[in-house]
C-alpha cells in the first residue's frame, strides 16, 4: 500500500513522467532550445535534469555565467584523461567529512589569493616533494626486492 502510494505521488508531482516540451516555461525553451528536436526521445529523468539546469542557468547572475561559461570550455579543452582525474578528485573531495572539505577550500582560498610568483614557488616545493617521496618509494621497494632474492 505504501509502495502505491509513493508511485501515485511521484507520478502526480511530475517525477517519473515525461515533461512535454510545451510546459516549459519560455526561459526553459531559450535555454534548451537545442534539445528541442530530442526532447521526447530523452527518458523523463534526463528531461527533469535539463530542465532544472536551465532553472538554474537562468537565476544566475551575468558574472556565474560568464564564470560557468569559462569553467565548460576549459573542460572541454582537457584530455579525456584529465578529465577522469579531476572527476576523481571530486569524488575524493565529496567523501571527505565536511570538516575536511571546509579546510581545503580555505587553503584553496589562501592560494588563489597568493600572488603569482607565490603559486609558482609553491608549486614547484610542491613538485619537489612529490618527487622526493617516489624517489624515497623507489629505494623502499628496491631494497625490499634485494632483501628477498
Amino acid at each position: 500500500m505504501k509502495k502505491l502510494l509513493l508511485i501515485s505521488l511521484l507520478l502526480m508531482s511530475g517525477w517519473g513522467q515525461a515533461q512535454q516540451w510545451q510546459s516549459l516555461s519560455q526561459q526553459q525553451k531559450s535555454v534548451l532550445g537545442e534539445y528541442k528536436v530530442d526532447w521526447d526521445s530523452m527518458s523523463s529523468q534526463q528531461q527533469q535534469k535539463l530542465a532544472l539546469g536551465a532553472n538554474r542557468w537562468v537565476a544566475m547572475d551575468a558574472s556565474s555565467r560568464e564564470q560557468a561559461l569559462s569553467h565548460f570550455n576549459r573542460w572541454q579543452k582537457l584530455s579525456p584523461e584529465q578529465q577522469q582525474k579531476l572527476q576523481k578528485r571530486a569524488h575524493q573531495f565529496k567523501q571527505m567529512p565536511k570538516q575536511q572539505q571546509q579546510k581545503v577550500r580555505d587553503a584553496m582560498r589562501k592560494f588563489r589569493q597568493m600572488s603569482p610568483d607565490k603559486q609558482r614557488q609553491l608549486r614547484e616545493q610542491f613538485k619537489r616533494i612529490q618527487q622526493q617521496k617516489m624517489l624515497k618509494q623507489n629505494q623502499q621497494k628496491m631494497i625490499k626486492r634485494k632483501i628477498h632474492k
